[in-house]
């Protein structure tokens, strides 16, 4: 008896293991055709079509699969083409754009901004987190911050400011800041996005013109007392003549002995009426 069940243990055991190969093997073609391949085909379609537009999907087995891909090209490619519109916008317009992670304490600045400063690259930054607060001037550090607290505090609707930014040379540029931050539903702020326009040239030619203008009005001033001057004294030039010529003949009739009382003494009262 135990012979017999032995044998029939061993005849069942080879069976069962017979029949778990054979499904496992079924399950595995099965799923491995209608599942794996036409999955594994569509992700390598997707990191393809983020690089390359022109890339082809070729069909699967799965409808459902082929159906999915198609609308995820025209989703890769409207976002491709967004994201070109948005580098050729900020190519043209020559900004700087600047994104901060306020819950991760991590920062993005785009190449352009970093080709302003004079850095090639943000590995050239030292200190990446303490970037922005040791390259604002000194004297302007106070004033931004003030304006950036009354953002925060939700008082103004965008954060503008402009500002002396040190650059990798160690020289500082004048830089216009627009930007805003974003809050989550607590009202804590989560990040921060703007841009950085290069206004150095145009904010030194100001403040040139500035002392230019303050030099005109002082030399126009020194023209217009130079010409009040100049009338004051044509204004005593006339009397002084007149005076001159009287006191000139009287001296020659003096000389010459020539005694005309009368005329004398009108000459002199004329002198003095004159003065």
């Amino acid at each position: 008896s135990i012979s017999l069940l032995k044998n029939d243990f061993l005849k069942a055991g080879i069976l069962l293991l017979l029949f778990v190969v054979v499904s496992f093997t079924i399950l595995y073609i099965f799923t491995n055709r209608y599942f794996i391949e036409p999955f594994s085909k569509f992700l390598n379609f997707a990191k393809e079509s983020k690089d390359n537009k022109l890339v082809i999907y070729e069909q699967s087995n799965i409808l459902e699969f082929d159906n999915f891909a198609v609308n995820l090209k025209d989703i890769i490619d409207e976002l491709r083409d967004l994201k070109e519109q948005y580098a050729r916008a900020i190519e043209g317009v020559q900004v700087g754009l600047w994104d901060l992670d306020l819950v991760n304490d991590s920062a993005y600045y785009s190449r352009r901004y970093l080709e302003m400063l004079g850095y090639n690259s943000l590995d050239e930054v030292d200190d990446i987190k303490n970037f922005w607060k040791k390259s604002v001037h000194p004297a302007d550090y106070k004033n931004t911050l003030k304006k950036l607290a009354k953002h925060l505090r939700g008082e103004t609707s965008f954060y503008q400011d402009h500002y002396r930014f040190r650059c990798k040379d160690g020289s500082y540029r004048w830089l216009r800041i627009r930007g805003k931050v974003f809050f989550d539903i607590e009202g804590k702020p989560i990040r921060m996005t703007g841009f950085h326009t290069d206004v150095d040239e145009i904010i030194r030619l100001q403040k040139d013109n500035k002392k230019k203008e303050q030099m005109i009005y002082q030399q126009s001033k020194l023209a217009s007392m130079g010409e009040m001057i100049g009338n004051i004294a044509h204004q005593w030039r006339q009397p002084l003549n007149v005076i001159s010529t009287i006191s000139s003949s009287q001296i020659m009739q003096i000389e010459l002995k020539i005694d005309k009382r009368e005329e004398t003494v009108r000459d002199l009262e004329k002198i003095v009426d004159t003065v």
